[in-house]
């Protein structure tokens, strides 16, 4: 909820995002399909929209890597280790887009 705010207002209009219930992978190696409960950042982004915002977000300042399922961007929570340096990048997300 407390990055709710930042990313909305750092993206374009029709992209209110929201919080989902996610299924997070544990990793790759020896856990390859296993999943725990986990919640995301949902960004509604249909069609090339989504890689558009995906791209925008990796070339941030401090990268943010989500993952683009289901017409939307999906940030996921469960390695966010703090959420107000992630606040912090986000102004500079519009500009982003931009380009």
């Amino acid at each position: 909820r407390q990055i709710l705010p930042a990313l909305a207002a750092a993206l374009p209009a029709g992209h209110a995002p929201g919080i989902a219930e996610s299924q997070a992978q544990i990793g790759s190696g020896a856990l390859p399909l296993e999943t725990l409960p986990s919640l995301a950042l949902r960004i509604p982004a249909p069609g090339a929209s989504a890689e558009r915002i995906a791209r925008a977000l990796r070339r941030l300042p401090l990268p943010v890597i989500g993952r683009i399922a289901e017409g939307a961007v999906w940030l996921d929570l469960r390695c966010l280790d703090d959420a107000q340096a992630l606040v912090e990048e986000l102004p500079g997300l519009a500009a982003l887009l931009d380009e």
